[in-house]
């Protein structure tokens, strides 16, 4: 109840608008961004909420008029990549609909255009938002020479004030846009509006979907503006970035939370009074109005799969040959192909196998452009027949010339999109097929992937009444049971029962037995699971037998030895006082609790070289971070001999400064590391000595003499289990694996929070 009273406070400060003086006002700004038609709540465990209704309440609660302004920063139709919940294009684009009609009963008063909103047709989405009521703006969004999709800047009337709002569209290209509108470059478009813009108002408003780092320089661009709304990827955790400049507001994805700003104007002058989060939670009430447009527009979910090859590799091609076994069996089915890839920094193409392949996958495209009556053809010539590109599109009678031209004129750019696309996802593995841009990790197979379909269509292919009742015995499971897969039809017989024991720490932020617990359920139908506490009378129990070194600790009851999967694990268990447990090394811990406890202590461990290594460091020494001692990780022994890769070397080379430093001269440490950030992994250490007030000769002949410092490092990670880039060491008992910067961030904030309590 005391989240609730803490919410409905907040909501009341916020919607208080005194007029201070005869023209001055207080004017309160919402902003979000990376919505994606989120239409209904997420009732997911972790950070559920979110939804199209929520955010209706809350701005409502705030209320439309002279001291309010709603902005949204772009992202805001469904489908997609970065969409979690897409259901096929038709269904996206109706509630891409829902959204425009929710946006105008809220009373937006402007959004800008980004990328993923082109997906359906510049025209088509200017129709809708105009339909809707929602005021659309880009500067850089073209339909000719001169002529801007939308409205290149908004001026809107607050109080006394005019504020002129302009929006930016990305030029990165991640899927297919209506080709009728080209988006030029961000700055220099906005340039030529921008004098005109400032001239027609008292304050200005960039709307920039470039994400948080191109956001940021627009500081240095449009030095008059006074607020600039992110709404593309970020790596603060913040809702405002105030350092540096105008105020930068952030979004909360998926709509579950929005960012604000309390700003008193006053004649010339903007100040920030104060800015923070409002959060859709599960708490939060559903606005009625809204639920009733969406429903407007609700349409069956339809899947799309989503196929990435890379059109050498053999593996990538017997999938391909399967999945067009499944097209085929799915006429209206939603599916896209594309390939992996590397844009290098000097904008050339770059693939596994090769310039070969490259070129090879240009032809593709080339086909699927111009032949599109001809490309499932053509795929099936590539994949079943293993006909290279340029023999299976001379066996369909297709122009040589025609193709080579198209290659030269759009190849590379259209090529560009599809080793962006991968990138941006992390897909560098042939074949990887996302379903509903979530991935799929099952076998590519005409069956596996039609009982999927048909699951959610049995009505409408004829293949669904043939498919048989299980493919494999995975398709077989019931709970207690033990299924077989035989001639078609499941068979099941009881499983052995046995108790499977799980020894955790609690409250921890990462939960490795969650896959354990997954996978032995998976393997045992008849694991009885039983999650047990330290602090508990059984954990304790587990401890004074077993004497685990960390956790989580497993114990499997003995009758495991009579299951029938028991030979697959059989090599990693040893057994123990009546039960089996995993040998040293095979399962995950993150909880040493025979450490002693430092409450409050917080160490992380990062590679010198980790590639966001600037950002991450330049985040510790930031002042509202809790104090964060750092360490050095490597992956190889230190041999003092050999090390493998050249890499490695210069790592341990830096490790071992960093270690000596921290050491010798502890207070110079971070001013060392401060120089470092400007050119992370240089050669030029000696000069980030001299920099930081330290001799780098000292240093050198610290290094020579040390022999123990890297071996003492490595003997800590290795006792620690650390292997990865970025990791947390906290309260000297917990292991946290960051995966990004962003990450790292959240889950200080959380710890700083807890600390507090």
């Amino acid at each position: 109840m005391k989240r609730v009273c803490l919410f409905w406070f907040s909501l009341a400060i916020i919607k208080s608008a005194i007029i201070a003086g005869t023209n001055d006002i207080n004017l309160t700004v919402v902003a979000g961004a990376e919505t994606h038609a989120m239409i209904e709540a997420c009732d997911c465990p972790k950070d559920p909420g979110g939804g199209l209704s929520k955010r209706a309440f809350l701005l409502k609660k705030i209320g439309r008029g002279e001291h309010s302004l709603f902005l949204d920063a772009g992202g805001f139709s469904g489908g997609g990549i970065y969409d979690s919940y897409t259901e096929g294009r038709a269904a996206d684009s109706l509630r891409t609909i829902a959204t425009l009609r929710g946006m105008g009963v809220i009373g937006y008063d402007a959004a800008a255009v980004g990328d993923d909103d082109l997906q359906y047709g510049g025209k088509w989405l200017k129709e809708r938002a105009a339909e809707a009521g929602v005021p659309l703006v880009s500067a850089n969004c073209f339909v000719n020479a001169s002529e801007t999709l939308v409205s290149p800047y908004l001026l809107i009337k607050k109080g006394q004030y005019t504020i002129g709002v302009t929006g930016l569209t990305p030029r990165e290209k991640l899927f297919d846009i209506d080709k009728s509108v080209s988006i030029k470059d961000p700055v220099s478009s906005l340039r030529k509006y921008w004098k005109e813009m400032t001239e027609r108002s008292d304050f200005q408003v960039i709307l920039s979907h470039l994400g948080q780092e191109n956001s940021i320089k627009l500081r240095d661009s449009f030095p008059e503006c006074d607020l600039i709304v992110n709404g593309h990827r970020k790596t603060d955790i913040d809702p405002v970035i105030l350092k540096g400049g105008a105020p930068v507001m952030q979004f909360g994805f998926q709509g579950k939370s929005l960012s604000f700003v309390d700003l008193r104007i006053s004649g010339k002058r903007v100040d920030v009074i104060r800015s923070g989060w409002l959060t859709a939670g599960p708490e939060v009430p559903e606005d009625s109005s809204i639920v009733e447009v969406t429903r407007l527009t609700q349409k069956k979910p339809e899947q799309v799969y989503d196929l990435y090859i890379m059109s050498q590799c053999p593996y990538g091609l017997e999938a391909l040959a399967s999945f067009m076994g499944f097209v085929k069996a799915f006429p209206a089915l939603g599916w896209n192909l594309w390939f992996i890839g590397t844009v290098e920094s000097d904008s050339s193409l770059t693939s596994l196998h090769g310039e070969g392949e490259v070129r090879d996958e240009m032809l593709w495209l080339a086909v699927k452009e111009l032949y599109p009556d001809k490309w499932v053809k053509f795929l099936e010539q590539c994949s079943e027949n293993l006909l290279n590109s340029s023999a299976a599109a001379a066996d369909l009678g297709l122009d040589k010339d025609k193709i080579g031209k198209w290659i030269a004129s759009k190849g590379r750019s259209e090529l560009a999109y599809h080793y962006t696309r991968s990138k941006r996802l992390n897909i560098n593995a042939s074949p990887t097929l996302l379903i509903n841009n979530s991935l799929y990790g099952g076998q590519i197979s005409k069956l596996r992937l039609g009982k999927i379909e048909c699951a959610q269509k049995s009505d409408e292919s004829e293949f669904c009444d043939s498919l048989p009742q299980c493919i494999d015995d995975s398709d077989c499971r019931e709970t207690g049971k033990i299924g077989r897969c035989i001639s078609g039809n499941c068979e099941f017989r009881d499983a052995v029962p046995f108790v499977f024991s799980v020894l955790v720490a609690d409250p921890v932020f990462q939960h490795p037995e969650s896959e354990m617990i997954a996978t032995t359920r998976e393997l045992f139908p008849g694991a009885n699971v039983d999650v047990v506490t330290i602090d508990s009378k059984k954990g304790k129990e587990l401890i004074k037998e077993f004497n685990p070194q960390a956790l989580p600790f497993y114990v499997f009851g003995k009758e495991v030895k009579l299951t029938h999967n028991f030979s697959s694990v059989e090599s990693g268990l040893l057994e123990k006082s009546g039960g089996l447990i995993f040998k040293d090394g095979i399962a995950r811990r993150n909880y040493y609790h025979l450490r002693k406890q430092e409450k409050g202590s917080a160490v992380l461990f990062v590679d010198p070289f980790f590639t966001e290594i600037s950002a991450v460091l330049n985040a510790v020494f930031d002042d509202s971070m809790p104090e964060i001692r750092l360490k050095p990780v490597f992956y190889s022994e230190p041999t003092g001999e050999k090390i493998v890769g050249t890499e490695e070397r210069f790592r341990q080379e830096e490790s071992k400064r960093w270690l000596l430093i921290d050491r010798m001269s502890k207070e110079k440490f971070r001013g060392y590391l401060k120089e470092y950030v400007e050119n992370p992994g240089s050669s030029y250490w000696f000069s980030f000595c001299r920099k930081a007030g330290l001799n780098p000769d000292t240093i050198a002949s610290w290094a020579l003499r040390d022999s123990f410092s890297l071996e003492e490092q490595w003997k800590l990670l290795r006792n620690l289990s650390i292997k990865e880039p970025l990791v947390l060491f906290l309260n000297n008992r917990e292991i946290v694996t960051a995966g990004s910067l962003q990450e790292l961030k959240s889950v200080l904030s959380s710890y700083t929070r807890r600390n507090r309590k």
